[in-house]
């Protein structure tokens, strides 16, 4: 005010002011939230899952209920994984070690959980209700 002699200027640099120390702490806020919540994988990380899994695609493996979240740094990657009923455990489980190997190749510093299901079942394709009501005896 005493250089230019101009009443309003310090009430508006007060505002501008004060405009940038409520869009910091919002900004800050926001960040630390977002640590703490899940979110879904960014979109390039979700691609690269997609190439990874279309290779085994052309084989005639099939996916379904891939789900992805990250936790603050940690990212969690899960999947159900249709093969051959007729196939052993053992052919089931060095399929999904090798498709977690190729994943986390790809996206390290992520954890993998692999659902094996028969494609033949029916059950296996029902990816939306994956707490599926168990009937009477179930356990």
């Amino acid at each position: 005010v005493q250089l230019t002699g101009w009443w309003v200027l310090d009430p508006l640099i007060g505002l501008v002011v004060a405009a940038n120390i409520v869009w910091t702490g919002f900004r800050l806020l926001r960040d630390t939230a977002e640590g703490l919540l899940d979110r879904v994988l960014p979109q390039e990380d979700q691609e690269v899952i997609a190439s990874v899994l279309s290779r085994y695609e052309r084989q005639g493996i099939r996916f379904h209920a891939v789900r992805t979240r990250a936790a603050g740094q940690r990212r969690f990657v899960s999947m159900h994984v249709l093969v051959p009923g007729l196939w052993t455990v053992k052919q089931a489980h060095d399929l999904s070690e090798k498709i977690e190997g190729e994943l986390a190749g790809a996206l390290p510093q992520s954890t993998y959980f692999i659902h094996i299901e028969p494609s033949e079942d029916p059950s296996s394709f029902e990816d939306q209700n994956l707490d599926r009501e168990r009937k009477d005896g179930e356990a």
